[in-house]
């Protein structure tokens, strides 16, 4: 598994978060679920749900916001805490539709602050720069399942 590679997956849901549900720190914003993600190399591919399709001007935003929040270089924290604990500090951003059994007492969190927060036993890099770029290769809308799936190919440092 590729740390980079994973990674990147939290950036881009924390684009689309920005994109189409609101900053996370805003007490207004819409979570963004994701249904599926994928990884193999330099390769990965997330679904969400998404209520209507969206714009090219849309997607163009999700691949600057994705860009900047690699230009920034914003830390990659981890922290262990109890589910409870979880939803105090997160709320359910932590969570997705893919549930972590009820038997996992505690959690890895991982956290791209005011970006992206998750539940996530995988291996990541220290920050968000050791990205070097996500390019989104494609995008498809699947109206009757209302979710929308990008892809895309990521460039790591060495």
């Amino acid at each position: 598994m590729n740390p980079a590679t994973h990674t990147s997956l939290h950036i881009v849901k924390g684009a689309l978060q920005l994109v189409f549900g609101g900053p996370l720190d805003d007490d207004k914003s819409t979570l963004i679920w994701t249904t599926r993600v994928f990884q193999q190399d330099n390769r990965g591919s997330i679904t969400v749900e998404l209520a209507e399709k969206p714009t090219s001007q849309q997607l163009v935003k999700v691949e600057e916001a994705v860009n900047k929040v690699i230009e920034e270089d914003r830390p990659i924290l981890m922290h262990q805490l109890s589910r409870e604990e979880a939803s105090r500090q997160f709320g359910d951003a932590w969570k997705d539709r893919f549930e972590v059994p009820e038997s996992v007492k505690t959690l890895q969190i991982v956290e791209i602050e005011n970006w992206n927060v998750n539940a996530c036993i995988s291996p990541h890099v220290k920050s968000t720069g050791e990205v070097e770029s996500i390019t989104i290769t494609k995008t498809r809308y699947r109206q009757s399942k209302g979710v929308l799936e990008i892809s895309f190919s990521v460039i790591s440092k060495p």
